[in-house]
């Protein structure tokens, strides 16, 4: 049976910590959004669709002249996404 966004959001509430971790990688998929700003010139204003709670790629978009702004479905990634501990 299909999960609705508000299951999904909250099976992600669960794992969020995963994200948080020391070991967690965080240059898995960089190098993919690296390939994918080739394609483009252009700059300007970014959706982080699924932005999750370390800022990563919030981050690599600045880098590269976008101004991101992210969306999550867990209020839990978007919790520790604005918490000044998790960026320090």
């Amino acid at each position: 049976m299909p999960m609705d966004p508000k299951q999904i959001g909250q099976a992600y509430d669960r794992i969020t910590h995963l994200w948080t971790r020391d070991e967690f990688d965080r240059t898995n998929g960089v190098a993919q959004h690296e390939r994918a700003f080739a394609f483009t010139d252009k700059r300007g204003a970014a959706l982080d669709v699924g932005c999750g709670c370390n800022g990563r790629f919030e981050a690599l978009l600045l880098q590269h002249g976008f101004t991101p702004e992210g969306l999550d479905i867990s209020a839990r990634m978007i919790e520790l996404a604005r918490s000044p501990e998790l960026h320090r």
